[in-house]
């Protein structure tokens, strides 16, 4: 138990080496991304973590589940929403709501929800991330009016306000993306040294004059 972690760890059943039975509770502060990722510019609120170790030692069996931490009467005063910012995919990931599950080589999400600046984003479906065949993976996307702002190069950003549905699927990367997004506004932006333009446009007319 540390201040950004909180961890649990219960034992049932355990028999080693012919049966596991651990059972690990946990709550996490998802602002530790930051130390791990530049990426991410900002991060707020917590997980609550759930993860099993069944089956024996020689065939281990692990499934997780991973949720946004509810608010509720105990933490009200230091409670949060969930918020993740990642550098490259402005503005943040605000108010997520979710339950992602692990298990049998699948990450299964349950259901996903958050909002994007003046829109939503919600997203359902699994990934199979297991070195053996399987089903399909499909993670179905919908964007409501979410906003989307990234780098590009000579502008400062590129905003946009997307509308509709994707979907990736496959078997494995790379993986397939299909799907109808609809721009409804869009907006770029630059930085510029007034100083520096006024100069070139002199520099400019003089050539000209000569």
């Amino acid at each position: 138990t540390g201040r950004n972690v909180q961890v649990r760890v219960s034992m049932g059943q355990n028999t080693p080496p012919e049966k596991l039975a651990i059972k690990m509770e946990g709550i996490i502060d998802v602002g530790l991304l930051r130390d791990f990722t530049q990426q991410v510019e900002t991060a707020s609120g917590k997980l609550r973590v759930v993860a099993e170790v069944k089956g024996s030692v020689a065939k281990p069996e692990f499934a997780m589940e991973l949720t946004d931490l509810k608010p509720n009467p105990f933490i009200a005063a230091t409670w949060s929403p969930l918020t993740i910012g990642l550098a490259d995919v402005r503005p943040a990931f605000r108010n997520i709501r979710l339950r992602v599950l692990f298990e049998d080589g699948r990450l299964v999400v349950d259901s996903f929800a958050a909002d994007k600046g003046s829109g939503t984003v919600t997203a359902s479906g699994s990934i199979n991330v297991s070195d053996e065949g399987g089903e399909e993976s499909r993670l179905d996307v919908a964007l409501n009016d979410a906003t989307v702002s990234v780098p590009v190069a000579v502008l400062k950003s590129f905003e946009a306000q997307l509308k509709g549905s994707v979907s990736v699927t496959g078997r494995g990367v790379p993986y397939k993306i299909t799907g109808d997004v609809e721009i409804a506004r869009a907006r770029s932006t630059s930085e510029v040294d007034i100083r520096d333009e006024i100069i070139n446009a002199l520099r400019s007319q003089s050539f000209t004059a000569a």
